[in-house]
């Protein structure tokens, strides 16, 4: 043991620790890992790592050769019934159907899909067509899946999930997000203390029959959890300190050791958000001296530790969390933990914690609407946040309260970089099959929003009702927050077709904005909404400072595409002609110039663009915002034959993702695929 405590305290190894995982890091990093299946393959089987029911969607994630994330289309409600019946933890299963390549974002500063499969080896998705359960695990495995699905069956399951077993697949996360409280629900060492306490409380003293007993209790818990990263690091952290008496380990060291650890089994681990804020969080609180009277100061250091961590993946955080946290945190310590196991087993307690969980919801409601504390931080380089965390470690170790100025200072010079541009920037986002257009003008001056994008919805069952998806809306306030947009003094809906105005509300229940304008038709649906939602934003005429906007709208039309507001705009010498969905009908009547970038009517529908229009125009580039697969064919053969023949160069958004456009000193258009 001697020996050992030498090694483990000595900086030379450190030193090699530490270079090692570089390399380790360097070497996962800078491979490129590809997949074994062949992209023709249809019939796949393995057993099944994750499940999850989403209304009549069924993803999971199977292993055999490797990992691969299934879809399938559930037909009918007694097949769900059936396969929530049979489907469990390590079930073998068979599959057939094709396989896609997961997508990546096609809106800037978005979730990429695709590297999150990748960072836990995933290359491929299967759309399934056809899935058959092969035979049933072994009785560890049966013996979790009825743990699960009877968690499942229970009111309120959604907490259930989340409090005993870590999964928080069926919360609602935004909220939680947004109050900077999240971190509450992820399986941690409280969980872990609070289990072994009472299993201690049984024990009458403690032997290593006892300590063994609990050794398995806690790898029992943990192969229950998933072996998640912040749950390994619990599990680790408990191993290293069982011999610590000996070693005689910092706080520090035992936990870089565990970081070590986790990141030479894998390395992109540190990709994770659940092990960022664990560990990130876990090294700044060894700093501290915790006192009875030093909770606020706690909590304070855990948000400047973790605010990096919200900033870089979600552009926003929440000074308010400071204070939620010190009442939640024991709230859910003492009482909603505890009483969550404690109904697990006794029946007559549930109505009680349904109770709770109740006033536990309406508080968080309550939080979410104190939106004065959430800051938008911008996307910066990684170099700032460097930055910040240096200063943050000399204030723990120093406690001068000059550094934690120069932080607060430091934020604030993140939030301004944005509006030290000078360029004249245009985003033709990519919403699939509808259209959204903004324009930020130099030193971000002004911002205009030319539609929202939106998708039909179908009436559905109850069974089949999706619940806690994720919008394009949520990732369009996501992509303006990445701007360091907080308002958009312009809001343009060229006429009330959902493809054109569907995402509105709730772009204008999460972002400022100051003036709304419609076309002049009979309102639709989308139109009735807003007017009567904002009634004093409506504005009859478009105002700009920093654009000029011509508007050859022809209000007598009655049909609500040849409506549509149809506007030329102009920035720094370069004119944008936005044609919505209007008709050729209209194109004829109207007496456009000549436009530098113009941007397809109808999503290149071929009642659209026709060739003498196209050829008056003559534009040096044509957009064409359009879906991916869409059911009506567009682009059509006519328009981009005409496109072709007029010798104009065209992007489409479903080929080529978002597509930008930077005038400064001269333009320039770039395209996030």
């Amino acid at each position: 043991m001697k020996n050992w405590q030498v090694i483990l305290q000595s900086n030379l190894f450190l030193v090699l620790i530490i270079c090692l995982l570089i390399l380790r890091l360097g070497l996962a990093f800078n491979s490129n890992n590809k997949s074994i299946y062949q992209n023709n393959e249809t019939n796949f089987e393995g057993e099944i790592l994750s499940y999850k029911f989403n209304g009549d969607n069924l993803t999971l994630t199977i292993k055999k050769k490797e990992k691969l994330v299934v879809y399938y289309k559930i037909k009918s409600e007694k097949e769900k019934e059936e396969l929530e019946e049979k489907i469990g933890y390590k079930t073998y299963i068979k599959i057939m159907g094709n396989l896609k390549l997961p997508k990546e974002n096609t809106i800037p500063n978005t979730f990429n899909y695709k590297k999150y499969l990748y960072y836990q080896h995933i290359y491929y998705t299967c759309e399934a067509n056809n899935i058959e359960i092969k035979k049933n695990p072994s009785f560890l495995y049966q013996l979790k899946n009825k743990m699960v699905k009877k968690l499942k069956k229970m009111n309120k399951k959604e907490y259930f999930l989340a409090f005993l077993i870590g999964d928080t697949s069926y919360l609602d996360t935004e909220i939680l997000r947004k109050n900077g409280i999240s971190h509450l629900f992820a399986v941690s060492g409280m969980h872990f203390s609070f289990l072994v306490v009472i299993l201690k409380k049984c024990f009458k003293k403690n032997n290593w029959i006892h300590q063994s007993i609990l050794i398995l209790f806690q790898l029992f818990y943990a192969f229950l959890c998933n072996f998640t990263p912040s749950v390994l690091r619990v599990l680790i952290l408990y191993f290293i300190k069982l011999p610590n008496t000996y070693w005689k380990l910092s706080n520090k060291k035992m936990l870089f050791f565990c970081f070590s650890i986790l990141l030479m089994y894998n390395p992109f681990f540190i990709m994770n958000i659940g092990f960022q804020y664990s560990f990130m969080i876990s090294f700044c609180l060894s700093f501290l001296t915790i006192e009875k009277n030093k909770i606020l100061k706690t909590s304070f250091i855990a948000f400047l530790c973790s605010l990096p961590i919200s900033a870089i993946h979600f552009f926003e955080i929440n000074i308010l969390s400071i204070f939620f946290n010190i009442l939640l945190i024991p709230a859910v310590t003492f009482i909603i933990y505890p009483i969550t196991f404690l109904s697990l087993i006794f029946p007559l307690v549930r109505p009680i914690y349904e109770s709770i969980i109740t006033i536990f919801e309406q508080i968080n409601n309550c939080f979410v609407l104190f939106s004065f504390g959430r800051i938008i931080i911008p996307k910066v380089s990684l170099i700032f946040w460097i930055i910040y965390y240096g200063l943050l470690f000399l204030f723990l170790q120093k406690e001068r309260k000059r550094y934690l100025l120069f932080l607060i200072v430091f934020i604030f010079i993140m939030k301004l970089i944005p509006k030290i541009d000078s360029a004249s920037t245009v985003y033709f986002l990519d919403v699939g099959q509808g259209d959204a257009t903004l324009f930020i003008s130099p030193y971000q001056k002004e911002i205009m929003l030319i539609d929202t994008g939106g998708i039909h919805t179908f009436q559905k069952e109850d069974w089949q009702k999706k619940k806690n998806t994720s919008t394009k809306s949520t990732e369009l306030v996501t992509f303006f927050h990445s701007l360091g947009l907080t308002k958009i003094h312009n809001l343009i809906i060229s006429h009330g077709d959902i493809d054109h105005g569907g995402n509105a509300k709730d772009i204008l229940a999460s972002i400022k904005v100051d003036n709304i304008c419609l076309n002049q038709n009979e309102d639709t649906f989308i139109e009735k909404e807003i007017r009567k939602m904002y009634p004093e934003k409506i504005k009859e005429n478009i105002e700009s400072r920093e654009y000029q906007i011509k508007n050859y709208s022809q209000k007598e039309e009655k049909d609500e595409n040849d409506a549509s507001l149809i506007l030329r705009i102009k920035t720094k010498g370069v004119s944008f002609l936005m044609m919505a969905d209007a008709s050729k009908k209209v194109e004829e009547k109207i007496n456009v110039e000549k436009s530098d970038i113009l941007k397809i009517g109808h999503h290149g529908s071929n009642t659209s663009s026709s060739y003498s229009f196209l050829k008056k125009v003559n534009p040096k580039y044509a957009i064409i915002s359009v879906g991916e697969n869409n059911k009506y064919n567009h682009p059509s053969k006519e328009t981009i034959n005409s496109l072709n023949n007029l010798n104009i160069h065209y992007f489409e958004t479903r080929k080529s993702g978002t597509i930008i456009v930077k005038i400064k000193k001269e333009l320039q258009i770039l395209t996030v695929l």
